[in-house]
Protein backbone atom coordinates (compact mmCIF):
# COMPACT_ATOMS: atom_id res chain seq x y z
CA UNK A 1 0.00 0.00 0.00
CA UNK A 2 2.85 2.39 0.89
CA UNK A 3 4.63 1.70 -2.42
CA UNK A 4 1.40 2.25 -4.32
CA UNK A 5 0.75 5.54 -2.50
CA UNK A 6 4.28 6.78 -3.15
CA UNK A 7 3.91 5.88 -6.83
CA UNK A 8 0.70 7.93 -7.03
CA UNK A 9 2.44 10.87 -5.35
CA UNK A 10 5.32 10.75 -7.82
CA UNK A 11 2.90 10.49 -10.74
CA UNK A 12 0.87 13.43 -9.45
CA UNK A 13 3.99 15.58 -8.99
CA UNK A 14 5.15 14.70 -12.50
CA UNK A 15 1.79 15.67 -13.95
CA UNK A 16 1.73 18.95 -12.05
CA UNK A 17 5.21 19.91 -13.23
CA UNK A 18 4.39 18.88 -16.76
CA UNK A 19 1.18 20.89 -16.77
CA UNK A 20 2.85 23.91 -15.19
CA UNK A 21 5.43 24.08 -17.97
CA UNK A 22 2.70 24.27 -20.62
CA UNK A 23 0.82 27.57 -20.49
CA UNK A 24 -2.14 28.14 -22.78
CA UNK A 25 -1.55 31.45 -24.62
CA UNK A 26 -5.25 31.84 -25.42
CA UNK A 27 -7.06 34.05 -22.91
CA UNK A 28 -10.68 33.75 -21.97
CA UNK A 29 -11.94 37.22 -22.81
CA UNK A 30 -15.03 36.70 -20.64
CA UNK A 31 -12.88 36.50 -17.50
CA UNK A 32 -11.19 39.26 -15.54
CA UNK A 33 -7.66 38.31 -14.47
CA UNK A 34 -5.98 39.54 -11.31
CA UNK A 35 -3.72 42.56 -11.78
CA UNK A 36 -0.37 41.37 -10.44
CA UNK A 37 2.40 42.81 -12.60
CA UNK A 38 5.26 44.63 -10.85
CA UNK A 39 5.74 48.26 -11.92
CA UNK A 40 8.14 51.05 -10.97
CA UNK A 41 6.45 54.37 -11.69
CA UNK A 42 8.24 57.74 -11.79
CA UNK A 43 6.49 61.10 -11.96
CA UNK A 44 7.44 64.70 -12.76
CA UNK A 45 7.99 66.99 -9.76
CA UNK A 46 9.40 70.52 -10.08
CA UNK A 47 10.33 69.80 -13.69
CA UNK A 48 12.35 66.67 -12.92
CA UNK A 49 11.67 62.95 -12.70
CA UNK A 50 10.97 61.80 -9.12
CA UNK A 51 10.55 58.33 -7.65
CA UNK A 52 10.12 55.65 -8.71
CA UNK A 53 7.39 54.16 -6.55
CA UNK A 54 6.89 50.38 -6.62
CA UNK A 55 3.38 49.15 -7.47
CA UNK A 56 2.41 45.49 -7.20
CA UNK A 57 -0.57 45.00 -9.47
CA UNK A 58 -2.53 48.14 -8.57
CA UNK A 59 -1.72 51.46 -6.94
CA UNK A 60 -2.33 55.20 -6.73
CA UNK A 61 0.24 57.69 -8.01
CA UNK A 62 0.77 61.36 -7.25
CA UNK A 63 -0.79 63.87 -9.62
CA UNK A 64 1.68 64.76 -12.39
CA UNK A 65 2.02 65.81 -16.01
CA UNK A 66 3.88 62.66 -17.15
CA UNK A 67 4.59 59.20 -15.82
CA UNK A 68 7.48 56.89 -16.65
CA UNK A 69 6.57 53.24 -16.14
CA UNK A 70 8.87 50.22 -15.94
CA UNK A 71 7.05 46.89 -16.06
CA UNK A 72 8.63 43.58 -15.05
CA UNK A 73 6.49 40.90 -16.73
CA UNK A 74 6.81 37.17 -15.95
CA UNK A 75 7.73 36.47 -19.58
CA UNK A 76 8.48 38.19 -22.87
CA UNK A 77 6.36 41.11 -24.07
CA UNK A 78 5.09 40.88 -27.65
CA UNK A 79 2.51 43.60 -27.08
CA UNK A 80 1.93 46.24 -24.40
CA UNK A 81 -1.40 48.04 -24.15
CA UNK A 82 -2.34 51.08 -22.09
CA UNK A 83 -6.09 51.62 -21.83
CA UNK A 84 -7.79 54.63 -20.27
CA UNK A 85 -11.43 55.65 -20.18
CA UNK A 86 -10.85 57.43 -23.50
CA UNK A 87 -8.48 55.33 -25.61
CA UNK A 88 -6.18 52.33 -25.92
CA UNK A 89 -2.55 52.63 -26.97
CA UNK A 90 -0.71 49.63 -28.41
CA UNK A 91 3.03 49.03 -28.58
CA UNK A 92 3.83 45.89 -30.60
CA UNK A 93 7.24 44.22 -30.16
CA UNK A 94 8.51 46.58 -27.44
CA UNK A 95 12.24 46.64 -26.73
CA UNK A 96 13.43 45.04 -23.51
CA UNK A 97 15.94 46.87 -21.34
CA UNK A 98 18.36 45.61 -18.70
CA UNK A 99 18.59 42.07 -17.39
CA UNK A 100 20.10 38.92 -18.84
CA UNK A 101 18.63 35.60 -19.98
CA UNK A 102 14.99 36.60 -19.80
CA UNK A 103 15.24 39.13 -16.97
CA UNK A 104 14.77 42.83 -17.54
CA UNK A 105 11.98 45.34 -17.96
CA UNK A 106 10.01 47.33 -20.50
CA UNK A 107 9.76 51.10 -20.17
CA UNK A 108 7.32 53.64 -21.54
CA UNK A 109 6.15 57.18 -20.79
CA UNK A 110 2.50 58.17 -20.33
CA UNK A 111 1.82 61.87 -21.02
CA UNK A 112 -1.24 63.17 -19.18
CA UNK A 113 -1.17 66.98 -19.17
CA UNK A 114 -2.72 68.49 -22.27
CA UNK A 115 -4.25 65.18 -23.38
CA UNK A 116 -7.79 63.87 -23.33
CA UNK A 117 -6.80 61.58 -20.44
CA UNK A 118 -5.76 64.53 -18.29
CA UNK A 119 -9.21 66.07 -18.47
CA UNK A 120 -10.93 63.29 -16.52
CA UNK A 121 -7.97 61.79 -14.59
CA UNK A 122 -9.16 58.25 -15.25
CA UNK A 123 -7.12 55.17 -14.38
CA UNK A 124 -4.83 53.33 -16.77
CA UNK A 125 -5.20 49.58 -17.28
CA UNK A 126 -1.90 48.11 -18.50
CA UNK A 127 -1.60 44.77 -20.29
CA UNK A 128 1.55 42.88 -21.24
CA UNK A 129 0.96 40.00 -23.66
CA UNK A 130 3.21 37.13 -24.75
CA UNK A 131 2.37 35.38 -28.01
CA UNK A 132 4.01 31.96 -27.66
CA UNK A 133 3.94 30.97 -23.98
CA UNK A 134 0.99 33.09 -22.93
CA UNK A 135 2.53 34.51 -19.76
CA UNK A 136 0.32 37.59 -19.91
CA UNK A 137 0.15 40.07 -17.04
CA UNK A 138 -1.92 43.10 -16.09
CA UNK A 139 -1.68 46.16 -13.87
CA UNK A 140 -3.64 49.29 -13.02
CA UNK A 141 -2.53 52.79 -12.05
CA UNK A 142 -4.93 55.37 -10.60
CA UNK A 143 -3.94 59.00 -10.06
CA UNK A 144 -4.51 61.53 -7.34
CA UNK A 145 -6.56 64.56 -8.36
CA UNK A 146 -7.21 67.81 -6.50
CA UNK A 147 -10.89 67.41 -7.33
CA UNK A 148 -11.08 64.40 -4.98
CA UNK A 149 -10.51 65.43 -1.35
CA UNK A 150 -12.55 63.00 0.74
CA UNK A 151 -10.46 60.40 2.58
CA UNK A 152 -11.42 56.77 3.21
CA UNK A 153 -10.22 53.82 5.27
CA UNK A 154 -10.40 50.72 3.09
CA UNK A 155 -10.64 47.10 4.13
CA UNK A 156 -9.85 45.52 0.78
CA UNK A 157 -8.94 41.86 0.38
CA UNK A 158 -8.37 41.73 4.19
CA UNK A 159 -5.84 44.60 4.07
CA UNK A 160 -6.45 47.92 5.80
CA UNK A 161 -5.22 51.09 4.11
CA UNK A 162 -5.98 54.81 4.41
CA UNK A 163 -6.39 56.79 1.19
CA UNK A 164 -6.89 60.51 0.73
CA UNK A 165 -9.12 61.28 -2.27
CA UNK A 166 -8.43 58.37 -4.65
CA UNK A 167 -8.20 54.66 -3.84
CA UNK A 168 -7.84 51.26 -5.50
CA UNK A 169 -9.29 47.96 -4.37
CA UNK A 170 -8.76 44.53 -5.95
CA UNK A 171 -10.42 41.36 -4.72
CA UNK A 172 -12.25 38.30 -5.96
CA UNK A 173 -15.52 39.23 -7.67
CA UNK A 174 -18.38 38.49 -5.28
CA UNK A 175 -16.26 38.82 -2.13
CA UNK A 176 -17.21 41.29 0.62
CA UNK A 177 -15.19 44.50 0.96
CA UNK A 178 -15.58 47.61 3.10
CA UNK A 179 -15.00 51.38 2.90
CA UNK A 180 -15.24 53.66 5.95
CA UNK A 181 -15.67 57.44 6.00
CA UNK A 182 -15.81 60.06 8.75
CA UNK A 183 -19.14 61.35 7.48
CA UNK A 184 -22.30 60.20 5.73
CA UNK A 185 -21.70 59.49 2.03
CA UNK A 186 -23.63 58.17 -0.94
CA UNK A 187 -22.12 56.18 -3.82
CA UNK A 188 -22.57 56.94 -7.48
CA UNK A 189 -24.82 54.67 -9.50
CA UNK A 190 -22.81 53.40 -12.45
CA UNK A 191 -24.22 50.55 -14.52
CA UNK A 192 -22.13 47.44 -13.96
CA UNK A 193 -20.50 48.93 -10.86
CA UNK A 194 -23.45 49.23 -8.51
CA UNK A 195 -22.75 48.62 -4.82
CA UNK A 196 -25.32 47.94 -2.11
CA UNK A 197 -24.62 48.38 1.59
CA UNK A 198 -25.00 44.96 3.19
CA UNK A 199 -25.14 45.98 6.86
CA UNK A 200 -26.78 49.38 6.50
CA UNK A 201 -29.53 49.15 3.88
CA UNK A 202 -30.03 52.87 3.42
CA UNK A 203 -29.00 55.44 0.86
CA UNK A 204 -26.27 57.12 2.93
CA UNK A 205 -23.88 55.75 5.54
CA UNK A 206 -20.40 56.21 7.03
CA UNK A 207 -19.59 52.51 6.55
CA UNK A 208 -20.11 50.76 3.24
CA UNK A 209 -19.83 46.98 3.25
CA UNK A 210 -20.51 45.67 -0.24
CA UNK A 211 -20.05 42.83 -2.70
CA UNK A 212 -17.14 43.43 -5.08
CA UNK A 213 -18.46 43.98 -8.64
CA UNK A 214 -17.10 41.89 -11.50
CA UNK A 215 -14.51 43.47 -13.78
CA UNK A 216 -12.91 46.90 -13.54
CA UNK A 217 -14.95 50.01 -12.79
CA UNK A 218 -15.07 53.19 -10.71
CA UNK A 219 -17.36 54.40 -7.94
CA UNK A 220 -17.51 57.88 -6.47
CA UNK A 221 -18.61 58.49 -2.87
CA UNK A 222 -20.20 61.89 -2.18
CA UNK A 223 -20.46 63.71 1.13
CA UNK A 224 -24.23 64.24 1.44
CA UNK A 225 -23.70 67.73 2.88
CA UNK A 226 -20.98 68.82 0.42
CA UNK A 227 -21.50 66.67 -2.69
CA UNK A 228 -19.67 69.06 -5.03
CA UNK A 229 -16.46 69.49 -3.03
CA UNK A 230 -16.05 66.37 -0.88
CA UNK A 231 -15.78 63.34 -3.15
CA UNK A 232 -13.83 60.08 -3.02
CA UNK A 233 -13.09 58.07 -6.16
CA UNK A 234 -12.54 54.32 -5.88
CA UNK A 235 -11.19 52.17 -8.71
CA UNK A 236 -12.24 48.53 -8.36
CA UNK A 237 -11.05 45.30 -9.95
CA UNK A 238 -13.20 42.28 -9.18
CA UNK A 239 -11.25 39.41 -10.74
CA UNK A 240 -12.53 35.97 -11.70
CA UNK A 241 -9.22 34.14 -11.68
CA UNK A 242 -5.58 34.41 -10.67
CA UNK A 243 -3.33 33.83 -13.71
CA UNK A 244 -1.33 30.56 -13.55
CA UNK A 245 1.50 31.01 -15.99
CA UNK A 246 3.56 27.87 -15.44
CA UNK A 247 7.33 27.52 -15.55
CA UNK A 248 9.56 29.72 -17.65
Amino acid sequence: MRVYTNFLGILLAYNLIGCASLTNPIMNTKLTYERDIIMDVSYVKDGKWAGPLRINGMGVMYESTHYKVKVYPPGKADMITIASCHRTRKTPNPKKKGGWKGAGYYEFVIPVAGTVDGNDSCFFDIGVFEKDKGRHAWGMIAFEDQFYQLGAMTKCNARHKKYEGVSVCQAKAGSIQQYEFDRLVEPSEVKGCEIVNIDYPRKSSKIWKFVMPKGSCEVEFYDIENPLTQIHRASFVGFDIIPIRGLK
